[in-house]
């Protein structure tokens, strides 16, 4: 199996950075006990509503990736957060991180998003940078 590693640290399976990440990151307990699934989703939904995108550098067998993101996932699996195909091709392992860069989540951009996580095609949207790289 593969292992990733960002800056000094190493992961395994798949990393998210971004607001939304860390919010989901925070649900609490009490949360998880009450609301299930459904905690990590208001969670997210609070951080999209903020919209705060923060700098993002992501250096790669291809080059480097510099701008501002929302979001970023990066995985060696095609199994994340209870999506299956969100990077179908991936293996853990073929060698590779699979990394997705969300440029913008506004509303709109959002309901183009999802139908497209659902089929397995994130990779191919305007608003989504993919990197494959060992």
């Amino acid at each position: 199996s593969d292992i990733g590693k960002i800056n000094d640290r190493y992961f395994m399976n798949v990393l998210a950075v971004g607001p939304i990440a860390e919010a989901t990151y925070n649900v609490s307990v009490e949360q998880k006990t009450r609301l299930g699934s459904f905690a990590y989703f208001l969670e997210g939904a609070k951080a999209v509503i903020k919209r705060n995108p923060f700098p993002l550098t992501v250096e790669h067998d291809q080059g480097r990736w510099l701008g501002e993101a929302h979001l970023l996932i990066s995985t060696m699996t095609n199994s994340v957060g209870g999506f299956e195909q969100l990077a179908p091709e991936a293996e853990v392992n073929d060698g590779k991180l699979h990394t997705f860069i969300i440029k913008d989540l506004s509303l709109p951009i959002l309901l183009k998003i999802i139908p497209s996580l659902m089929k397995g095609e994130i990779q191919g949207h305007d608003e989504v940078e993919y990197i494959q790289t060992s």
